[in-house]
């Protein structure tokens, strides 16, 4: 009986040889093209957890807490400089197109308050990138380093 099997594969070995490299090469493209990454917590549970359950609550009554960072490191290392603001500038606007963007914070938009002679004037730390001067970046950089709202890191 085994030597009939064996002599079958071996008279059959090329067309086997095929097959299975065909089988192989199906299985890989299968595996390939339904094989997937993704970064939601979510797959870790069931439906119907209770702590899922709970937590898919919470974020319905307030918020999402998934945040995008997104760094500028200029070579020099000087970030406040007029051009590296108005990089900034269209970063923030850009991170807005975002889909389901909710806030967007940057050095460009911070909320600054001043007062001048009892007044106070709250706005954004840059109004606008594009006409800085030097001594505007100057200004902004001081209130950057000393804010710390904005913290040192």
């Amino acid at each position: 009986m085994s030597e009939r099997l064996m002599s079958v594969i071996f008279a059959l070995r090329l067309p086997i040889v095929i097959g299975w490299a065909a089988v192989l090469i199906l299985l890989g493209y299968v595996a390939a093209t339904q094989t997937g990454f993704t970064s939601d917590y979510r797959v870790y549970f069931s439906p119907d957890n209770p702590e899922l359950l709970a937590y898919e609550a919470i974020e319905a009554e307030f918020t999402s807490d998934d945040n995008i960072l997104i760094a500028v490191a200029p070579d020099d290392g000087d970030i406040v400089t007029a051009d590296v603001l108005r990089v900034i500038e269209h970063l923030t606007g850009e991170a807005w197109q975002i889909p389901h963007a909710q806030r967007v914070d940057s050095l460009i938009n911070f909320q600054h308050t001043e007062a001048v002679d009892g007044d106070l004037f709250v706005g954004p730390l840059v109004a606008r990138a594009e006409v800085l001067s030097q001594t505007d970046s100057s200004r902004v950089a001081e209130i950057a380093l000393n804010e710390p709202a904005l913290g040192q890191h």
